[in-house]
């Protein structure tokens, strides 16, 4: 069997690393919460749940922001 013929092997590699690329994100949050990328992240996540979920999460995010804050300033 060639590579092309691997459909499955494709589709599964691209989920692994679709899903390993948010995690790192999400780590990178979790750590600097108040750096320009996080805040991007946060813009463009409330934006896709507007858009494809009806959903607002303004209040979740903007609550999240306001614990980590609080967390970093305790420690």
């Amino acid at each position: 069997m060639t590579y092309q013929e691997l459909s499955a092997v494709k589709v599964a590699a691209g989920s692994v690393c679709i899903a390993e690329g948010i995690s790192l994100l999400e780590s990178l949050r979790a750590l600097h919460p108040n750096s320009t990328i996080s805040k991007l992240l946060a813009k463009i996540i409330k934006s896709k749940a507007d858009k494809y979920l009806d959903v607002d999460i303004s209040d979740i995010i903007e609550e999240k922001i306001k614990n980590d804050t609080n967390n970093n300033k305790l420690n």
